[in-house]
């Protein structure tokens, strides 16, 4: 998108009703327009901003008299009668540098001539005849005809809904079967046949838990002869614990779910590596809430606002941070040692294994939900954070961008600029406890705990010798030249006269350290007792110095805000300048640092609580010597904000160190499971709306709430209670809302058949197509949240679907028929559609195939991708937002760093290739032909039924057999040539199998870490009846489902 010129980003925000004129303009005033005006805007302007070149900038749009008079994202266009508050004249006569157009490519400023035919037309009322109603419903999405939108109006009530009477009436079975077959015979077409039962069971499996039917189910199924047979197989899968872990996977792909920060946020704070420890708790909670069939209604309320629901208890315990306790306390209980090992990791007490008081949480496992809103990209920029929240939960749970309105009105749907901001302040009055306060949802083995507590200690104490060596070597920087870090820090670039210095200069100059000197500069900007003073005076001119100095000390002093002794020097030293300034704080310094050594020697020693569980030297260095002595307590709190930005320097060894605390967290099974939570602010805030969303142009305060769109009588919901969240989450899970049901609706009827009723089950807005069925989404979505329908049942939707006729439909094209001319997307359903396996079921296809699957369910992820294997489901998988395996992407995985719920579907070399060479699926083949149904079979003929029953669920025709007969015999031929070079074939895969050990080996990365389980493949060359199995991998049917 290109960046708008400042001066034609004009506020639609603003334009609660536009000027009119007094009296209809003359025929005169309208000639003017036309022969003056009219040539200016579509020779200069309409290339940017008009409906006709497709361009809007900046939300202007000068093509229509409303629109221009509207102006844009920074305010009204042209004011009539009024040139000087017109901004359209501002730009074009040049007076401001930000606001100069037409701009350089379309020619310049006008001539002088132009522009006082502009100043004339908006004296004279600004006439303009430019108004096709129809081009101005496209301004924007606040129109009568946006919000009478289809999905924006209250589904009929499913009981009152009136159900097709079809001509072909016995083929329905159920009320959706009705819905279907009323297209079919307004089209003159025919269904096609039932699947036959081998389809079927093979669509069903891997429609509910993302699995293939084994040969034994499959023969079970073919010899029920009951009525009841297929309902009784949907039941069995709805049932299994499989069917989460299947269903979780999409709604992860809604939630933009991943295991590591990405974005911005992969240069985060310093103090922590890029990791989230503790996403999966989420992970697992969606798995668990599936299987469980949590309401639907009830699972949108937890996402949002489970802390409302589910209180978060503090409890107060000793843990072994490595601080000096300042006195023993009563045995209480001992929590979990990561969240003292992450303290003692930014904090690094002293170097003796004493213990202090910590806290930790503890809470309702459904907490875990809140990862929803917690688990995705981070950016340097709290807004930007906020629009993240937005946009997901607009896309997940309403299916409308909503975030599209953060600069403007949205240029399609109801929602306007104020919508946004009236939501943002729901999430800016929420935020993320600190790592060791977010609440332990499971209890670890406590034989795994004890181990995990070992090597954390370990990890703790490694990092605390080298947090030590990185403080001193800091502290012999200040010490050796206080001058020059002050003055760099605060007044490079600012000192007056012909002497004045830039802040490189004054780095180069006197040799400082630059890591230090950034750290140092972020020091000064706090509001630090210490150090404070030096900001304040820091802040005044050279010129306003002499004047102005002495009274900004006198206030400081007043307040109490500041170190007495700092104050009490700079009174005495009663400087004149900034240099004055610095030489007061030097001279302090050298007298105060012999004061403070009886403190770090009795701290190293281990014989006094003066410093309260801080070394000296974090004090020396970040609260100042003269805090200790007066105050040892004060500045806690500072103390450990600024750790975190002096962390921003620590080495990359440093950050190595703390990362192998994530490691632990996220390969041991000792360590604790936490809830990614969001809580709410103690005062919560409404935002300003932001013009053109910058965060320098206020445009007003916005009370929190939810979208106009769906309030009652048209007016936007205002939320009081905390953040707002829980409002937010019920205004959402109700079936009064018209959106929620539809939405889901759409997105389960998506992955049973293909395609949704909208194609775009992210977006119902006025930009989607329409629904293929407009009264079946409807009939359903009413039905799926009425308590005498589904109750919010999603188990209970997916049976309703899979007994519908149109579900068990086959793949089958009537000979002769001319229903792909009719609809050739399918759109009527009247066959099944053939639909691809995404990576996770193919994956996990495969591996049950070899009967190598771990059926374990949850817990920490694992690498899938890389040697050794796991053989864990791929939902379980370590997802990294900046390293996704390109196999994963070569497959159409989602996008992690937003919500995606429909994947693309492409068809691309590299895919063959895995299959071709991948070790993994050179093992699969190997491993089915170990297993009891093959081996058992006495002759080639069953030997091929038993590979087609494992790995495409049914038998094989008489071509196939032959062919595979045939394939495996000139293999056989072929086994001699083999046989005699197998010592060079030996010797090279013995030369490849130490190559993937000693990378497997390796521990020194991030993504490696999780590699806690699995095996190295054998590297051997495949017998027939292998190379065959490994041959059928390549075929269609191994991947796609019919």
């Amino acid at each position: 998108m290109s960046k708008s010129h400042p001066a034609f980003i004009l506020t639609g925000a603003l334009a609660l009703a536009l000027p009119a004129f007094a009296d209809e303009p003359t025929k005169e005033q309208l000639d003017f327009f036309q022969g003056k005006i009219l040539p200016i805007l579509s020779e200069k302007c309409y290339k940017c901003h008009s409906l006709e070149s497709g361009k809007s900038k900046g939300g202007l749009t000068l093509d229509l008299a409303a629109s221009t008079l509207k102006g844009g994202d920074s305010g009204p266009g042209v004011v009539p009668g009024d040139p000087a508050k017109s901004l359209i004249y501002k730009a074009v006569t040049y007076t401001d540098k930000d606001m100069e157009m037409p701009p350089s490519s379309s020619g310049g400023k006008l001539d002088a001539q132009q522009i006082a035919d502009i100043a004339a037309w908006i004296k004279m009322g600004a006439p303009d005849p430019r108004k096709d109603a129809a081009k101005a419903k496209k301004l924007s999405g606040l129109n009568d005809g946006a919000r009478n939108h289809w999905a924006y109006q209250p589904p009929k009530n499913w009981l009152r809904a009136k159900v097709p009477v079809n001509k072909n009436q016995t083929w329905c079975r159920t009320p959706i079967d009705a819905f279907i077959l009323q297209k079919f015979e307004e089209k003159g077409m025919l269904p096609s046949p039932d699947a036959r039962p081998e389809t079927l069971l093979r669509r069903a499996y891997y429609d509910l838990i993302g699995l293939p039917p084994s040969p034994a189910q499959i023969d079970a199924f073919l010899a029920d002869k009951s009525p009841n047979a297929w309902e009784t197989v949907i039941d069995g899968l709805l049932a299994s614990p499989h069917y989460g872990e299947r269903w979780a996977r999409y709604w992860l792909n809604s939630a933009r779910y991943a295991d590591t920060i990405g974005g911005d946020g992969n240069v985060n704070n310093g103090r922590q590596d890029y990791r989230y420890p503790n996403a999966w708790t989420y992970r697992d909670y969606v798995v668990k809430a599936y299987n469980e069939d949590k309401p639907y209604n009830q699972f949108i309320i937890e996402q949002l606002a489970a802390d409302h629901i589910y209180p978060v208890q503090h409890i107060t315990a000793t843990v072994p941070t490595g601080k000096m306790a300042k006195a023993p306390k009563p045995p209480v209980k001992k929590p979990d040692a990561v969240a003292a090992a992450k303290t003692d990791s930014t904090m690094m007490g002293g170097a003796g294994g004493g213990v202090s008081e910590g806290k930790a949480t503890q809470g309702n496992p459904n907490l875990a939900a809140l990862g929803f809103l917690t688990v995705g990209m981070r950016f340097n920029n709290a807004n930007d954070n906020i629009d993240d929240k937005i946009n997901v939960f607009s896309k997940a749970f309403l299916g409308v961008t909503v975030a599209c309105a953060r600069c403007h009105d949205h240029m399609f749907d109801p929602v306007p600029q104020a919508d946004y901001y009236a939501i943002h302040g729901i999430f800016s009055s929420s935020e993320e406890p600190v790592e060791e306060e977010r609440p332990i949802i499971a209890k670890a083995d406590p034989t795994a705990k004890a181990d995990f507590e070992k090597k954390i200690a370990g990890v703790v104490k490694e990092n605390r010798e080298l947090y030590y060596r990185e403080v001193e070597r800091f502290l012999a920087m200040l010490h050796g030249k206080p001058a020059g870090y002050m003055e760099a820090s605060m007044l490079g670039g600012r000192m007056a006269g012909k002497n004045a210095e830039t802040r490189q200069e004054i780095i180069k100059k006197q040799e400082l350290d630059l890591p230090f000197t950034n750290f140092f500069a972020r020091v000064m900007r706090t509001e630090h007792p210490v150090y404070g003073p030096l900001k304040k005076l820091g802040s005044l001119s050279e010129s306003e110095f002499a004047s102005k100095g002495a009274g900004v000390i006198a206030e400081m002093k007043k307040g109490g805000r500041y170190n007495a002794i700092v104050i009490d020097e700079l009174t005495k030293a009663n400087p004149r300048s900034h240099y004055e300034v610095i030489a007061a704080y030097e001279s302090l310094l050298k007298r105060m640092t012999p004061k403070v050594k009886p403190f770090v020697t009795a701290f190293k020693e281990a014989s006094t609580d003066t410093v309260a569980g801080f070394s000296p030297a974090e004090i020396e260095l970040l609260s100042g010597p003269f805090t200790l002595v007066t105050a040892p307590n004060a500045t806690t709190n500072w103390v450990r904000s600024a750790i975190g930005t002096w962390n921003n320097q620590m080495t990359g060894r440093a950050k190595f160190v703390f990362a192998k605390i994530n490691d632990l967290e996220l390969t041991n099974p000792g360590a604790p499971s936490r809830a990614m939570v969001l809580v709410d602010k103690s005062s919560p805030r409404n935002s300003q709306l932001l013009l053109r969303g910058q965060a320098g142009t206020p445009g007003g305060e916005v009370p929190r709430g939810f979208m106009t769109l769906l309030g009652q009588d048209g007016k936007r919901a205002q939320f009081t209670g905390g953040s707002g969240r829980l409002e937010l989450a019920k205004a959402i899970a109700t079936k009064d809302n018209p959106l929620t049901g539809r939405v889901l609706v759409n997105r389960v009827w998506l992955q049973h058949f293909g395609e949704g009723f909208v194609r775009t089950p992210d977006d119902l807005g006025v930009m989607s197509e329409k629904p293929s069925h407009p009264e079946l989404i409807d009939y359903l979505a009413s039905w799926f949240v009425d308590e005498k329908g589904a109750n919010w049942s999603v188990k209970k939707l997916h049976k309703f679907i899979m007994l519908s006729r149109v579900y068990q439909e086959s793949g089958y094209i009537i000979p002769g028929s001319n229903y792909p001319d009719i609809d050739p997307d399918n759109r009527l359903l009247w066959r099944a559609n053939v639909r691809r396996l995404d990576f996770e079921s193919f994956r996990d296809s495969l591996l049950a195939m070899s009967g190598r699957l771990d059926p374990k369910i949850g817990g920490q992820p694992v690498n899938i991708t890389d040697e050794p294997y796991s053989y864990r489901r791929s939902i379980y998988g370590y997802i990294d937002r900046g390293n996704v395996p390109e196999i994963l992407y070569i497959f159409d995985f989602s996008d992690p760093d937003m919500p995606n719920t429909k994947r693309s579907t492409t068809v691309v070399p590299q895919q063959a290739l895995f299959l071709m060479n991948s070790p993994m699926a050179v093992d699969v083949a190997r491993r089915v032909v170990a297993r009891s149904e093959f081996t058992r079979a006495d002759n080639d003929l069953r030997r091929v039924f038993a590979l087609y029953r494992i790995m495409f669920q049914r038998q094989p025709r008489p071509e196939e057999i032959n062919m595979g007969i045939s394939f495996v015999t000139k293999e056989k031929a072929k086994q001699s040539e083999v046989d005699a070079i197998a010592p060079q074939i030996a010797k090279k895969n013995a030369e490849i199998q130490k190559r993937v050990d000693d990378l497997a080996k390796r521990d020194n990365d991030a993504k490696r870490a999780v590699q806690n389980q699995g095996e190295i493949v054998e590297r051997k060359v495949l017998k027939p009846w292998e190379a065959y199995a490994h041959a059928l991998l390549f075929a269609n049917e191994a991947i796609y489902v019919n």
